[in-house]
């Protein structure tokens, strides 16, 4: 599996990433070994943004939705952060105040 969201070495991580309670029902078929393999590399990927390579084509298939959730936090966490940089810029001439 390709596709990391680490572009640069200025990445900065997304604190977290949401689940989604339907992943119970498709993680029955896993092992538990297997969705521990599968939680550290969700866990790998959102801090590090370099996608896991699996030996197993089923961990391959469970990885995907977890890859969106994690890039659609990592978007927003991204968009939050730029936008506060934004509001701490000086704006336009300075006010004078009044005494």
């Amino acid at each position: 599996m390709e596709n990391n969201i680490q572009n640069n070495a200025l990445y900065i991580p997304a604190k977290w990433f949401p689940t989604q309670g339907q992943w119970q029902s498709q993680l029955t078929v896993l092992s538990d070994e297997d969705v521990g393999k599968l939680f550290k590399a969700a866990l790998n990927y959102l801090n590090s943004g370099i996608c896991p390579e699996f030996e197993n084509t089923l961990l391959d298939f469970a990885f995907i939705p977890i890859k969106a959730e994690i890039e659609a936090s990592q978007k927003a966490f991204t968009a939050k952060r730029e936008g506060g940089k934004k509001g701490g810029q000086k704006r336009g001439g300075s006010k004078k105040t009044k005494e």
